[in-house]
């Protein structure tokens, strides 16, 4: 069994390209959440793996997940 800690990063959002990830990142921090893209340097080097990898991905630690989403939703469309 796994057990889930408030530390562990979770993917609260998928984006077609970098540049929605680091708005939605930007927007998140400066609302004083950590967040971080994933997957954004491998998708730069070879833009064809976006739909085996499920595009650039927006990480949060699990326990600013709701704080997280209320905040995208106020500004950011996102892709889940």
């Amino acid at each position: 069994m796994t057990v889930q800690r408030d530390d562990d990063l979770i993917t609260l959002a998928t984006f077609g390209n970098e540049l929605e990830a680091q708005v939605a990142r930007t927007k998140l921090e400066s609302d004083g959440i950590e967040a971080f893209v994933a997957d954004d340097v491998t998708l730069r080097m070879n833009g064809f793996w976006s739909a085996a990898l499920g595009g650039v991905k927006l990480r949060v630690r699990r326990r600013d997940e709701a704080e997280a989403k209320r905040s995208l939703e106020e500004n950011v469309s996102t892709e889940e």
